[in-house]
């Protein structure tokens, strides 16, 4: 049985005042074969029933621990993607959220699949060559991204 692609992915940039909540994949078998884990910006696929921002949400929440409010979340844009295994087309909804303090102090320090979670400043962000250049060409492109 072929597994069902998602008709489309969130990824969600949280800034908080310490700075910007990023995850790490855990280790696996591909990444055993020399692809490179990032540091990114939360996110994935959806499940069924979920708008977008209830994909944001969920997903930051299984990864991060830090529950938002639909309330919080803003679409910053969304675009067609490609899979690149597949190459079936997807929308990918790129968002946003300003978190408190205290939110953050909520989060746990592993994700629900082995994530690594950290909160790093920008000045650290730049000078990290392990961000993903998926998720900085996006925070780029739409200009959320600070130098």
């Amino acid at each position: 049985m072929s597994k069902k692609r998602a008709d489309w992915s969130a990824i969600l940039l949280q800034e908080a005042p310490q700075g910007v909540v990023c995850i790490r994949k855990p280790l696996d078998d591909k990444a055993r074969k020399g692809v490179v884990r990032y540091w990114q910006f939360p996110g994935g696929k959806k499940n069924p029933g979920e708008n977008p921002e209830q994909t944001a949400v969920r997903e930051n929440f299984e990864e991060t621990g830090i529950l938002l409010a639909l309330s919080q979340v803003h679409l910053v844009n969304s675009e067609i993607q490609y899979n690149h295994h597949t190459h079936n087309p997807f929308r990918l909804y790129f968002f946003r959220a300003t978190i408190s303090r205290t939110q953050t102090g909520r989060r746990i320090e592993i994700g629900d699949e082995g994530e690594r979670i950290r909160i790093f400043t920008w000045t650290e962000l730049n000078a990290r060559n392990d961000f993903s250049p998926f998720h900085y060409a996006l925070a780029l492109k739409y200009r959320v991204w600070r130098k």
